[in-house]
């Protein structure tokens, strides 16, 4: 008998199954409400009792990072350890795995009546798979293919976040012209503008990597919605003022003068 687990935030769904043949048959099946519990081995010992299952083999895919056969549980304050479940079931070794991990291995099992078009793709299709599943977080793993067969690995990530902390936050905005990469800073009212734009000017744009048209774009539309009482703060102090408000530097700065672009081609060098 195979004993395996899903244990979650929310529920812990134990299930017996026995083999038949390449496919398995579930026995029996019982979800308990984690927080009502004080860890998995608490779970486990009422399930072999009550079921009166004699597991020869169990893995369990837990919500979360499994490192050195260990897991904290995201959302509980259960720490998982398989060698521990190993002493209690009497077993050699005890699987544990994350959860979405434990989802990409099943995928093979699924049927077509089992799946449901979101988007129509290729029938021939192959390569790397994805994995997401919105419970009480969001679990995410991937399966990279090999040329032959998709092997699933956890990546947690889930878990990530937007790395800001604080009511302060940082958007990045792509401004090329003066060089492909170029970037402005736009935080609490204030934009960081670097070589792009100056006081009373912009970056060149007869460089190597330069490029006019891209300026043109920069300063007529990806600037266009910064609000005027945003204060500009130059990467370079070529004005008496060492920032200004958008609104002062739109009245003044010629390369934000409303312009063809045609002739900004021919201000800037092409």
């Amino acid at each position: 008998m195979i004993l395996a687990g899903d244990i979650g935030g929310t529920n812990a769904r134990l299930a017996a199954f026995e083999t038949e043949g390449s496919r398995l048959q579930c026995v029996v099946e019982k979800v308990y409400p984690s927080k009502e519990h004080d860890g998995l081995p608490e779970i486990v010992a009422d399930f072999v009792k009550t079921e009166g299952i004699p597991a020869q083999s169990a893995c369990f895919g837990v919500a979360g990072p499994v490192r050195g056969g260990r897991s904290k549980i995201s959302n509980l304050p259960w720490i998982i350890d398989s060698r521990e479940l190993a002493t209690q079931l009497r077993l050699r070794t005890v699987g544990l795995i994350n959860d979405l991990e434990a989802l990409a291995y099943g995928l093979d099992m699924l049927e077509s009546k089992d799946f449901v078009t979101i988007s129509e793709g290729a029938c021939d299709a192959d390569g790397n798979m994805a994995v997401v599943s919105a419970g009480s977080g969001l679990g995410e793993a991937g399966l990279y293919w090999d040329g032959f067969r998709h092997h699933p690995f956890a990546c947690e990530g889930g878990h990530t976040e937007f790395a800001p902390k604080n009511d302060v936050e940082i958007e990045l905005l792509h401004t090329p012209g003066h060089t492909p990469g170029s970037q402005c800073l736009l935080v609490d009212g204030r934009l960081v503008t670097g070589d792009t734009l100056f006081l009373d000017g912009c970056g060149r744009t007869d460089l190597p990597g330069s490029d006019p048209m891209e300026m043109y774009e920069t300063l007529t539309r990806r600037l266009a919605r910064i609000d005027d009482a945003t204060v500009v703060y130059p990467g370079h102090r070529y004005s008496p003022e060492p920032a200004l408000e958008m609104g002062a530097t739109r009245a003044r700065n010629v390369a934000l003068a409303p312009r063809t672009a045609e002739q900004c081609l021919a201000a800037f060098g092409r």
